[in-house]
């Protein structure tokens, strides 16, 4: 059944009037019966007589959050993207997808001078802040259901991104509360940027259910952190492994955080020994650990691991989150044989399908509510275990990268052919090796991620398949 933007707003922002919404950076507290005042300004300047795309270059902000809810209120489409992102990745999805409006909004409060050739700047809507608007804006219009564009690599600035409706939130974050049995005593944090579907969902999760988010613009592996999540009364946690890496050196200074009670993990696998460890320390102190998995395709969640399971089913991402459906392609179904297939999940949240430019939001749904993940995996008695991708896609550090948008990156340097080498990327050319070399520091900056997880291998000819395509398989790792 369709959910438009308006329906989505109301459900995020219902419950008791009085109760506790959002907990801003600068100590206000928002109830969620003062929501729709507090999302007035942002309202106002993007009101629009049809339907808008929105780039909200977002940050771990409360204008982040008053943009997001304002242009669901108003039935408008945002495309949520990094605003720390370089200045050359902002604008090659910025000429992919001629917004109507650009929306700053960034945690450190630092805005742009001036706006990009095409935009001119109207109403500021709140301090530390900024709004642009299109000089001729584009006659392709948002398909009405379209609610959320999430780049699939916006780390390189590839255009290719999600379509997400209004009704793939509403599932996911229905479904997501359920598996963490969110209450309204739960007090998230934005320990995940806004622009992740995964640190989303945990904003929408905890108001569908009822509860709060406080906004935190630090980063959870620093004590400054920690302090701001004990004055604000939080009690979860949202992370990735590599975040958890990290933490695992500061459990001695989180023993001095007692409302932390839940956590969840997902985005790349956390090796036993720390999932072991942290339930461990959570139990202790009464709390609990989910682990999950997803994908931005599906709105951000397609599995979850109860932390009743941790003991019997380590190494499990757990079963399918409540409407949903998991299933194994191409290989066996359970563990029986040891042979694993392409996991392909079916639910509500699945996306409406990919866009690579403006014109491709004006399309419906084109996946029918079936995602072939990429991924690899087997199924035992329900319990979903990942064996490895089958597509194109690393995972380094936790960060989703497009092994062909770094091939692009290289582009310059000359041809190269990059493959996944499990823990970093290993790229291979058969040309001169130097120039590779010394693109390698500034591409793994832009990726995000340690120069150091950046292999330059240089080889006597590329293999290539007899129609003249790289032939990945035959680049050897070891």
């Amino acid at each position: 059944m369709p959910v438009t933007g308006p329906e989505l707003f109301t459900a995020l922002t219902g419950g008791a009037p009085g109760a506790p919404a959002v907990l801003t950076g600068d100590g206000a507290t928002v109830a969620r019966g003062g929501l729709a005042a507090w999302t007035d300004p942002w309202a106002r300047a993007l009101d629009r007589p049809r339907k808008a795309l929105i780039v909200c270059f977002a940050g771990r902000s409360a204008a982040t959050v008053q943009c997001w809810l304002a242009a669901l209120r108003l039935g408008h489409a945002v495309a949520m993207f990094d605003a720390a992102a370089p200045a050359a990745v902002r604008d090659r999805f910025l000429a992919a997808y001629r917004p109507d409006l650009i929306a700053w909004c960034p945690d450190d409060g630092r805005l742009p001078g001036a706006p990009p050739a095409g935009y001119h700047a109207v109403d500021q809507p709140v301090p530390a802040a900024a709004l642009w608007q299109r000089d001729d804006p584009s006659p392709v219009q948002p398909h009405p259901d379209l609610a959320l564009v999430l780049s699939t690599s916006g780390s390189t600035g590839s255009p290719k991104a999600v379509r997400l409706s209004y009704a793939n939130l509403a599932a996911n974050s229905a479904a997501v509360a359920a598996s963490l049995d969110v209450t309204p005593a739960d007090r998230a944090v934005t320990s995940l940027p806004l622009h992740f579907g995964y640190g989303l969902s945990v904003l929408s999760s905890h108001l569908v259910a009822g509860g709060s988010v406080a906004v935190i613009p630090d980063r959870p592996t620093g004590l400054a952190f920690w302090r701001r999540f004990a004055r604000a009364g939080c009690t979860g946690f949202a992370g990735v492994a590599p975040t958890y890496e990290l933490l695992s050196r500061m459990l001695t200074d989180l023993d001095r955080v007692p409302g932390l009670r839940v956590m969840t993990c997902s985005g790349s696998r956390l090796r036993g020994e720390l999932v072991v460890r942290f339930a461990d320390w959570l139990a202790r102190r009464g709390g609990r650990l989910y682990m999950m998995y997803g994908q931005t395709e599906s709105t951000s969640r397609i599995a979850c691991l109860p932390p009743r399971h941790l003991g019997d089913r380590l190494g499990s991402v757990g079963t399918a989150i409540p409407g949903g459906r998991i299933s194994i392609e191409g290989g066996a179904q359970t563990a029986g044989d040891g042979r694993s297939g392409e996991i392909v999940y079916q639910g509500p949240n699945v996306m409406l399908g990919y866009a690579e430019d403006r014109a491709d939001l004006a399309l419906g749904d084109t996946n029918g509510g079936v995602l072939h993940t990429g991924d690899l995996g087997y199924l035992d008695d329900g319990f979903l275990y990942l064996t490895g991708r089958s597509k194109r896609i690393a995972k380094v550090l936790g960060v989703r990268i497009s092994l062909d948008d770094v091939e692009w990156l290289f582009e310059d340097a000359g041809t190269v052919a990059v493959v996944d080498g499990g823990d970093r990327l290993v790229v291979f050319t058969d040309g001169p090796a130097e120039p590779v070399e010394q693109a390698r520091v500034p591409v793994a900056a832009k990726l995000g991620i340690p120069a150091t997880l950046l292999t330059v291998r240089a080889i006597p000819a590329l293999p290539r398949t007899p129609n003249g395509k790289l032939d990945y398989r035959s680049l050897a790792i070891d």
